[in-house]
């Protein structure tokens, strides 16, 4: 049934670009200016269990699963915006466990031979408050990989389908957890 609603909602997505007319595509390296402010949603999925407050034994349970909220600010570094620099809060929230991350990020366009398709490294770090199951205090790190279209001068769509988020804190620095993040977004260059 998931798959089902992905493949209709991808057939949906890629309808809707087909339609628009031409003049609308963007040309390349044509972004409208050097701040790009995203809308990001997705699901996060804790990698393993244990201090998680996640079941023992259990891998991606339900309950170690969350709703990933994220909006994105970002400033273009070069003449071309091709690297950003900005802040991405992200608000994690589950059943029973929430989390909130303050990262900055940094994100490099690399442009593919399709006009307006990028792919792009990106690395996100900072601040992690844990909420629940424990009141927790985290260094995190997130290495991932995006691709976006930019469909329009000032409008952009993507993903990220592989984001890894490692955690390092509390207990002296000695508890260590990881999740798999996968995100999509809509996004704006102004």
């Amino acid at each position: 049934m998931r798959r089902t609603k992905s493949g209709i909602l991808v057939l949906f997505v890629l309808t809707v670009l087909c339609l628009l007319p031409s003049t609308a595509f963007a040309q390349g390296k044509e972004k409208a200016g050097r701040w790009m402010f995203n809308i990001r949603i997705g699901a996060a999925a804790n990698v393993g269990a244990g201090s998680f407050g996640c079941a023992r034994g259990a891998r991606f349970d339900y309950h170690c699963a969350q709703f990933v909220a994220s909006p994105e600010i970002a400033v273009g570094l070069d003449s071309k915006y091709h690297a950003y620099l900005g802040i991405i809060p992200m608000f994690q929230v589950g059943d029973g466990f929430s989390i909130i991350n303050v990262p900055l990020t940094f994100q490099y366009d690399i442009e593919l031979p399709v006009k307006g398709l990028y792919i792009y490294p990106k690395v996100n770090s900072g601040y992690s408050r844990w909420l629940e199951p424990r009141d927790a205090n985290y260094f995190n790190i997130e290495p991932a990989v995006g691709i976006k279209y930019q469909f329009h001068r000032h409008v952009h769509v993507g993903g990220e389908p592989l984001g890894f988020m490692f955690y390092v804190g509390d207990n002296n620095g000695s508890d260590f957890n990881a999740q798999y993040h996968f995100l999509a977004y809509i996004g704006f260059d102004v």
